[in-house]
């Protein structure tokens, strides 16, 4: 290479090193390495101590930087520093996501008013430390549930969540958008609360009528719990 060339490219890579720019997320970046256009490597300020890296230098200017622990998701969850292969990131980030969405979506919450109270650990807002918790822990055709464990449950955590099969964890599941509490519908001709449980196959089995529907729900919850536990 000409010396003369050679000199020039040295002085702009110390040119751009230091430069400073916005992300479109608002924060800070640096440039702290410069291998060519489109091997760059730059950090966030002091606050946020992040290092990204094989960045380019196009994509730097325009400020089309991520910073993993921006909370984009649900204003909650963020993406962390993720080291997994893209199949199984795309199949876990979509479980995490919906897990997130049910936990912090107002739409998801009044349109599912049993989720009202219901939260992720601190944890588990990074999805980087969620997948790698699934990965090690899953089995296939299992899923997670946060129900059986401990009863009443409000927390998806590492320690109150567990992996169940398929067929368990949808006994747990209420598809139903009803003012009513699951497995409770009102008869008008009776004037009564009618409580019914699904077990599968199209069997449906008739629980009994109620004056309110608290006490036909709670013939519902008894019966339920009865058939999880006979599943299981």
């Amino acid at each position: 290479m000409d010396f003369v060339i050679l000199i020039k490219l040295i002085k702009k890579h110390n040119n751009i090193i230091g430069e400073k720019y916005l992300t479109n997320e608002g924060y800070e970046i640096e440039i702290i390495e410069y291998v060519n256009n489109r091997n760059c490597t730059v950090t966030f300020n002091e606050a946020i101590n992040v290092k990204v890296e094989k960045l380019q230098y196009g994509n730097i200017k325009k400020g089309n930087v991520k910073n993993p622990f921006h909370k984009s998701v649900f204003g909650t969850g963020y993406y962390g520093i993720n080291t997994f292969n893209k199949k199984d990131t795309n199949k876990v980030y979509s479980i995490w996501n919906a897990m997130m969405g049910r936990c912090y979506s107002n739409k998801y919450k009044n349109r599912q008013p049993t989720y009202k109270d219901i939260t992720v650990c601190d944890e588990w807002h990074n999805f980087s430390k969620y997948i790698d918790w699934y990965l090690k822990n899953h089995k296939e055709n299992y899923h997670v549930d946060k129900d059986i464990l401990f009863k009443e449950n409000k927390v998806y955590s590492p320690e109150t969540c567990c992996f169940v099969p398929k067929e368990i964890n949808q006994l747990f599941a209420n598809s139903r958008e009803n003012v009513l509490p699951i497995g409770v519908h009102f008869q008008k001709t009776s004037e009564k609360y009618i409580a019914k449980i699904s077990k599968g196959c199209g069997v449906r089995e008739h629980l009994g009528s109620f004056d309110t529907p608290e006490e036909a729900f709670q013939a519902y919850k008894v019966a339920k719990e009865k058939h999880i536990k006979e599943v299981a």
